[in-house]
């Protein structure tokens, strides 16, 4: 997940050929990171134990240079490998491969697991004897942002908040302790009414949220939010 702006371009893509990496979603996780709030450890726990794996199979007639095609998916079983290749090429031992549609699978900064559908999606790589370091990018639909994405952030904000206001205070200032992340979630979010609890519609509808999580890109013909993720990915045999 990206820490700073920086990473978050660094994995960007250009996805709708106007010469411009995309990443919207990318850059909204670095921000909200510089602000305190934790998306990594989640999604270290989950590789780390297993629950989040995904599986990358390149095809090339030649891994230096040569055409290519690579399929991207989670699971542990080459069956689970059920979209249709991209098709790319290998050049100096840099593949780019897309577009086409994969789904993968990241953490929130909470425990739930999301599967994440990109439409147009692209991968980008470098080989080496060790595997591959690139990223995965494409375009999220409306619908998975609200019923998939917002949701799993909610349920992690809740944790937050209930772990940095602590009691059964429930009028502001909520009993948080100072300068904490969750004590500035309720600040920005707590309004409808000021409770001390941030509910799914607040977090929704809020114009902060509408703002930063709006389409970025088309893709035939469909407004889709952009998200890039980089990996890194080690040989395995199934």
């Amino acid at each position: 997940m990206p820490h700073d702006s920086a990473e978050a371009r660094d994995a960007a893509i250009d996805l709708d050929h106007d010469a411009s990496p995309d990443n919207q979603l990318g850059y909204v996780i670095a921000g909200q990171t510089g602000q305190g709030f934790d998306f990594q450890t989640s999604m270290d726990h989950a590789i780390a134990t297993g629950d989040i794996l995904m599986l990358i199979d390149v095809q090339s007639d030649g891994f230096r240079d040569g055409a290519a095609a690579a399929e991207v998916a989670f699971g542990d079983h080459p069956s689970s490998l059920d979209y249709p290749a991209m098709d790319g090429k290998i050049i100096d031992g840099k593949l780019q491969a897309g577009p086409g549609d994969t789904t993968i699978r990241i953490t929130l900064g909470g425990a739930q697991i999301v599967e994440v559908p990109l439409h147009g999606s692209r991968v980008h790589a470098v080989q080496s004897s060790t595997g591959l370091t690139g990223s995965i990018a494409g375009g999220v639909a409306s619908e998975d942002v609200n019923l998939a994405l917002i949701p799993a952030y909610h349920d992690a904000i809740t944790a937050v908040v209930a772990r940095d206001c602590p009691g059964e205070v429930a009028t502001p200032p909520c009993g948080c302790t100072a300068e904490t992340v969750g004590g500035t979630m309720l600040g920005l979010l707590d309004d409808t009414p000021p409770d001390c609890q941030i509910s799914l519609a607040e977090l929704r509808d809020s114009s902060g949220t509408q703002s930063l999580i709006a389409p970025d890109i088309t893709i035939d013909g469909v407004d889709l939010l952009s998200y890039a993720i980089s990996f890194t990915a080690v040989p395995a045999t199934l």
